[in-house]
């Protein structure tokens, strides 16, 4: 097999996560703009649902091949991202009137 079609093999292969990038990438690109200016706590809620809800979604999809330690520490990687990001939300600044 030539170079050109092993890249091209491998990116069939990858499509439907070259796809999810497409589209989670400019998503959370945005939620990230959201939280930083408007302080909005649903940025917060969406990435720690990712990072909490991926074990629930390989279950779901019969590809919990992993150990409990990895989900369990995927679970824990999400609620810390979580209280990191209230932590570090911007706070309101009040302007001269």
């Amino acid at each position: 097999m030539g170079a050109f079609a092993a890249i091209v093999t491998g990116l069939q292969s990858e499509l439907p996560v070259i796809a999810g990038a497409v589209v989670t990438g400019p998503l959370y690109g945005y939620l990230g703009w959201r939280w930083r200016s408007g302080r909005r706590l649903g940025p917060v809620a969406m990435v720690a649902g990712a990072l909490c809800l991926e074990p629930v979604a390989r279950l779901w999809y019969g590809q919990m091949s992993h150990p409990a330690l990895v989900w369990q520490l995927e679970i824990a990687a999400g609620l810390a991202a979580a209280l990191a990001l209230l932590a570090l939300r911007p706070r309101a600044t009040i302007s001269p009137a």
